[in-house]
């Protein structure tokens, strides 16, 4: 049950990048960290 925990980091890398970025990369890139 650790699976979602290995891709974690990768999400909240992608978070962390979109706050640099607009509210619709936030969007992009949170919904291309889901379908991983």
């Amino acid at each position: 049950m650790k699976s979602l925990q290995s891709q974690s980091p990768h999400c909240n890398q992608l978070v962390f990048i979109g706050r640099n970025l607009n509210a619709e990369e936030i969007k992009t890139q949170l919904v291309e960290c889901i379908a991983i």
